[in-house]
């Protein structure tokens, strides 16, 4: 890693941190060897590290990154990366193959933001800048709204929990940023959007929940036919 460290740098040190991860991950498979694994680890974090530090800081889903390229790089690299390993892991250990596969939802994530904010910030203009902040709180309750819908549908606990998550977090935005920072056409259409993905996600989570609880009751038992009266004879035909 230090001979690495000395001979590149920027975005060939992340592609050269996320591809040396691959190669430990691979020998950890192979050799079940947990040192390897431990290797595989640390390269991804020195990776993703690396390129939320230089390539697109968190101030790129505001302003843009400075150069879009190699951001796109960085953080593909990070996420190609992530998901190799998760494949990788398979075998190893379950509960690990699950947490990258997270982190490599989330890399997908900010990386599709950043490309989402970047355009509008490189055209300038605080006007265009505060389009792409609304259209970023809308893509973030699309996304929470997407996966709450699989998770359902789906039955998978941990979708359900990313689509909350990515919920409250464009929730959050409106109200913390988007209400202060955004024009009044802006507010309203961020607002709007956002509220409508939660009261469509509210309502398809109670109808779902309602399902799985009919569904899960018990059948009735048939109702038996009423006993006759005492002292009443029954009748012959004939």
């Amino acid at each position: 890693a230090y001979l690495i460290s000395l001979a590149l740098d920027g975005t060939p040190l992340v592609v050269a941190y996320a591809a040396e991860a691959v190669v430990l991950a691979q020998a950890a498979r192979w050799f079940a060897d947990r040192t390897a694994r431990a290797g595989a680890l640390a390269f991804l974090g020195l990776a993703g590290a690396h390129a939320l530090v230089y390539e697109a800081p968190p101030s790129a889903l505001l302003h843009g990154p400075e150069a879009f390229v190699p951001a796109v790089v960085a953080l593909g690299a990070v996420g190609a990366a992530v998901v190799r390993c998760a494949r990788l892991e398979g075998e190893l250990e379950r509960g690990g193959r699950r947490t990258l596969e997270a982190l490599a939802a989330g890399v997908a994530l900010y990386l599709a933001s950043v490309a989402l904010v970047a355009p509008f910030a490189e055209a300038g203009g605080a006007l265009t800048g505060q389009q792409g902040q609304a259209l970023l709180s809308a893509f973030w309750g699309v996304c929470g709204f997407a996966a709450l819908w699989l998770g359902l549908t789906r039955k998978l606990r941990r979708l359900r929990l990313a689509g909350f998550a990515l919920l409250s977090l464009a929730l959050g935005k409106v109200f913390l940023y988007d209400l202060a920072a955004l024009d009044s056409g802006y507010r309203v259409g961020s607002c709007v959007a956002v509220g409508l993905l939660l009261l469509t996600a509210a309502y398809a989570y109670q109808r779902r929940r309602g399902d799985a609880t009919s569904a899960a009751m018990p059948p009735r038992a048939p109702r038996r036919g009423r006993p006759p009266r005492s002292g009443s004879a029954p009748t012959s035909a004939g």
